[in-house]
């Protein structure tokens, strides 16, 4: 594969060049063509190497910016729908791969192109799981910044306005905020079941019952209620198509924050390392396995720091960010 990026560099140039040349004016069908991409990008961001998946993200996106440059009118607006959940996607998979200021710039672009295409449901939707994602790159304040944004731009009923309700969640049980997490937590429940159905394959926007079961799991967790944090893993461990890896991952390392939590260190750090253990190198380096299995490591007290299991993860991890 390596051998053959010369040879697809210069195709891809031969190609470009070829299709910027067409005298085509874009229309619904290369809108649609686009809707189908960024659709497609959705579910492989959650399942693929995020390295993998640079390389065709921006030669999709010099292509957009052509066919956008082509193009005005509803088509124009259309197209700049598509290309929103791009550079939203884009911002994700440099989360995954710790690029913090790039994500923050890609969100911001994400942000302003939801914004000129007048669609409330997909700034919402936008400012929704960039609020989610900023947990695992932004400190606390910066989080709850973003998850309020979210509940502010969305529906009511809106996927964005849920994401933004779990990141405040998410980020009141990590600063030990119980009560604040319980809360946001019960309206995040509340409003489940009233999402509006969707057909969409697992992905980016969808907000199936794992998510709501993620999120109570964490919650829990923290808390070291270990009986309402198992019950809510295992269900959401259940759910999770056969092909997701990030998630499952994540709530074992919840697991493991809810035994350490409640006071069973070895048994809390000896899971977290056998779940590292199993993951592939590139999974073991994702932003979101990485820093949720580095959360789970600092509940253990400094006194107990030395135990051959907390050893073990932080080999784990050192040799994965050092990769």
């Amino acid at each position: 594969m390596a051998a053959a990026a010369p040879l697809l560099g210069s195709l891809e140039q031969v190609r470009r060049t070829f299709d910027h040349a067409l005298p085509l004016v874009p229309s619904e069908l290369d809108t649609d063509e686009w809707e189908r991409v960024a659709a497609d990008y959705a579910v492989r961001v959650l399942v693929e190497p995020p390295e993998r998946l640079f390389a065709g993200l921006a030669a999709d996106l010099n292509d957009l910016r052509a066919r956008m440059a082509e193009s005005s009118g509803t088509v124009r607006t259309d197209l700049t729908h598509a290309f929103a959940q791009l550079a939203a996607l884009c911002a994700i998979a440099l989360v995954q791969v710790h690029e913090t200021d790039a994500a923050n710039r890609w969100r911001r672009t994400a942000s302003r192109a939801a914004a000129a295409t007048g669609d409330r449901e997909l700034a919402g939707l936008i400012a929704g799981r960039q609020a989610v994602f900023s947990l695992y790159s932004s400190s606390p304040a910066t989080v709850l910044a973003l998850a309020d944004r979210a509940v502010a731009v969305s529906p009511p009923d809106g996927v964005g306005r849920i994401s933004g309700l779990a990141a405040r969640a998410q980020v009141h049980a990590r600063t030990g905020n119980d009560g604040a997490a319980l809360t946001a937590l019960r309206e995040v429940t509340e409003m489940f079941p009233d999402l509006p159905a969707s057909t969409a394959p697992y992905g980016v926007w969808s907000w199936p019952e794992q998510r709501l079961r993620f999120v109570a799991s964490e919650v829990h967790s923290h808390a070291g209620r270990t009986r309402e944090a198992f019950a809510e893993q295992e269900a959401a461990l259940r759910l999770y198509p056969s092909s997701s890896w990030g998630g499952p991952a994540q709530l074992h390392a919840h697991r493991a924050t809810a035994l350490i939590k409640a006071g069973d260190l070895t048994a809390g750090t000896e899971h977290l390392a056998g779940t590292l253990a199993e993951l592939k190198p590139w999974q073991r380096r994702d932003a979101l396995v990485h820093r949720s299995a580095a959360a789970a490591l600092a509940c253990v007290p400094p006194k107990q720091r030395g135990l051959p299991s907390v050893r073990r993860v932080r080999a784990l991890l050192a040799e994965e960010r050092q990769a």
